[in-house]
């Protein structure tokens, strides 16, 4: 019985061991350890956060839907304004340009509000299929560490 139990424990622990030690979703270790680096996000506005819990929004660009942290330090402007991120209203452009935490979850270093449909038409983003939004990777500089 207790040669059982030991092995019960032994499974048990190297199982849930990688689940609690894993480093948070928005952490930087999750992201260099994933190899996301880089990018920007362009979109629609399709969900708000509350003023309480969350600075996070989800943005649809290119077809899918992505949800953007926004930390507290991150400038979120409008027409050179900074403005609260609790002020984004849903059917309004963003861009933001950060770090990608996840398959479609970006950390944003600095949010612009473009505006509405017309006004993303007048600032230029890609013509006639703006609307739909993108996410580009930034090429450049990935850190990586050896011992």
């Amino acid at each position: 019985m207790k040669k059982g139990t030991a092995i019960l424990i032994t499974a048990l622990t190297f199982v849930a061991a990688p689940v609690a030690l894993r480093p948070g979703s928005d952490s930087p270790a999750s992201a260099n350890a994933a190899n996301y680096g880089r990018g920007e996000l362009m979109g629609e506005v399709v969900n708000t956060s509350n003023r309480w819990l969350k600075r996070k929004v989800q943005v649809r660009a290119g077809g899918r839907e992505w949800t953007l942290h926004i930390p507290e330090r991150a400038p979120v402007r409008h027409a050179r304004q900074r403005i609260s991120v609790h002020d984004l209203d849903v059917g309004t452009y963003v861009r933001a340009v950060g770090t990608r935490i996840g398959a479609t979850r970006l950390k944003a270093d600095r949010v612009d509000v473009i505006g509405d449909r017309l006004a993303l038409r007048r600032a230029g983003f890609g013509g006639r299929r703006a609307e739909y939004g993108y996410f580009a990777r930034s090429a450049g500089y990935r850190q990586s560490y050896r011992r």
